[in-house]
């Protein structure tokens, strides 16, 4: 008796889990921060280490008080595709697109493929135009779910 209580609790185990699937990933980088302020600037290279292009490349900002989205949407844009093994190199508010007025903030980087990437994060003062205390620090994807769903405002329907 107690066998088949195992075989069919097992066997309700197995079932349910090939119908349910694995959880889908991303391959995410978090930069846990960010400056814009005083003639500081932070700038991104994102670098491809796949022999496939990235598709859907995706950039969600987050404000130092942890707010991800405004009254109607996310701090969120689409960076595009990403060729294989290329490299995408800019400003990180030249990247998001939108106007950012924020000092300090961090943000994450995605994708919802299996292609890993890196991320190299520099900091510089462009105040005089020598780019000075240039800093690198990288960052290489992990399969894991964003932090970030899409956020609906209330004013939208």
């Amino acid at each position: 008796m107690k066998k088949k209580v195992f075989v069919v609790a097992a066997l309700l185990f197995l079932v349910s889990w090939v119908f349910a699937g694995p959880a889908a990933a991303d391959q995410v980088v978090r930069i846990p921060y960010m400056v814009s302020v005083g003639g500081w600037s932070t700038g991104v290279a994102i670098t491809n280490l796949a022999d496939t292009d990235i598709t859907g490349l995706t950039l969600d900002m987050v404000k130092a008080s942890g707010a991800w989205h405004s009254v109607i949407s996310n701090y969120r844009t689409n960076l595009g595709t990403l060729n294989d093994y290329a490299m995408m190199v800019d400003y990180i508010g030249n990247l998001y697109g939108k106007t950012w007025t924020e000092e300090r903030f961090w943000c994450e980087i995605w994708h919802s493929g299996t292609e890993k990437f890196a991320v190299s994060v520099f900091i510089m003062n462009v105040t005089t135009g020598q780019a000075e205390g240039f800093g690198f620090h990288p960052f290489f994807s992990e399969s894991r779910s964003h932090t970030f769903d899409v956020y609906v405002g209330p004013l939208v329907k």
